[in-house]
């Protein structure tokens, strides 16, 4: 009976400590939000050529996501909103190019840093809607136009998609790769890092 209560004693214990390992593990001063910009459509093919999106146009027009990121504890939230800088370094917000992005996930301690496992949950102008043919557009003698005939349109190799569905049941297609991201992130110095990108706390 004695050896029962000296080892619930002891599971008790390494119970807590387990748990106050647990409750430490997230620094208080990591809570906040955040923000950076990076490259809109930012993409790099197998011959290390560069593209994002309005390259023809920079460095008139600069377009970027600007990322704003809210961590609480080990929860962290991440949206994606287009913008895009003019010739005179002003910001401007676009109401569609290049789409918006909802990400939300838990972090993970690995060693010094955090790891965070997201999904997308929400997204807006972005992706392909379920693929039907479109119709052909056929003008008559006198400037009418005429839809009930159809031509031949590639469908797109949707296996280059995954399929993302919305709270309301609707689907889309998104890019693979864009439905689930996963980040490295560093906290030092009172500085934030994500995937070695500087973000700056909000004031």
């Amino acid at each position: 009976m004695k050896n029962l209560f000296l080892f619930s004693g002891f599971f008790l214990i390494v119970c807590c400590k387990q748990q106050e390992q647990k409750i430490h593990a997230f620094s208080q001063d990591l809570n906040g939000k955040y923000y950076a910009f990076e490259l809109n459509g930012l993409r790099i093919d197998t011959l290390g050529n560069v593209n994002y999106y309005g390259k023809e146009r920079f460095p008139t027009e600069k377009w970027f996501y600007k990322v704003s990121v809210t961590i609480n504890d080990n929860l962290i939230s991440i949206e994606k909103s287009p913008v895009f800088f003019d010739n005179k370094g002003q910001i401007n917000y676009s109401a569609s190019d290049g789409g918006f992005l909802s990400y939300s996930g838990k972090l993970i301690k690995f060693g010094d840093n955090y790891i965070a496992n997201t999904k997308l949950y929400d997204c807006d102008y972005i992706g392909l809607s379920p693929w039907q043919e479109p119709p052909k557009i056929v003008r008559d003698e006198i400037g009418g136009v005429n839809t009930n005939t159809k031509e031949s349109f590639e469908r797109p190799d949707m296996s280059n998609y995954d399929t993302f569905v919305f709270k309301d049941g609707r689907t889309f297609f998104l890019l693979k790769g864009t439905t689930r991201k996963d980040f490295i992130i560093r906290y030092e110095n009172k500085e934030l890092w994500i995937n070695n990108e500087r973000f700056y706390r909000t004031k």
